[in-house]
């Protein structure tokens, strides 16, 4: 079960890492250019998307009592050069009710990338902490339980009182 875990940690580090240079990449390209990933239901009722503008990541979803005309249904994605200097409002959220003739209902939720850049280095973060921690207690000389320097006592550890391996065996 242990081995299982540490595998899947191991897995979600290697995924958090990618994502990572995918999100910085994004953050520096929305400088230049306007990114959107939409998707609307196949009655055009009901859509939800992210996109990319100005360092900073927006997700919408809208929905409508009625087909809105200009979306596609299904899955689209636009990039758009930036020729606007519109301001970037970081943390900014808005939850609309009837405020438009065709929307029903709207949430807006826009957020600084480096929001999303720190979420995605903490699982490597941690897993490059576990490893340097076991390696640092692995090497020659220390104790295999506590990391403990053995050079003044290798019979017996006196931080956990462990037996090291190559006495045990004698």
């Amino acid at each position: 079960m242990r081995r299982l875990l540490r595998w899947a940690f191991n897995v979600a580090a290697t995924v958090s890492a990618v994502l990572y240079l995918v999100a910085v990449v994004l953050w520096f390209r929305s400088y230049w250019r306007t990114d959107y990933l939409r998707w609307w239901n196949h009655d055009q009722t009901c859509g939800f998307g992210a996109f990319t503008e100005m360092g900073g990541v927006g997700l919408w979803e809208e929905s409508a009592p009625q087909a809105i005309q200009g979306p596609t249904a299904g899955f689209t994605r636009e990039s758009y050069p930036i020729t606007h200097s519109r301001k970037y409002q970081p943390f900014h959220f808005v939850y609309s009710h009837g405020s438009y003739s065709h929307i029903e209902q709207q949430l807006y939720v826009e957020f600084p990338h480096w929001v999303i850049v720190v979420v995605l280095t903490l699982p490597t973060s941690i897993r490059l902490t576990i490893w340097w921690w076991h390696r640092k207690r692995t090497r020659p000389g220390r104790c295999p339980s506590c990391g403990y320097d053995l050079r003044a006592t290798p019979d017996r550890c006196p931080e956990c009182g462990a037996i090291p391996a190559t006495k045990a065996a004698t």
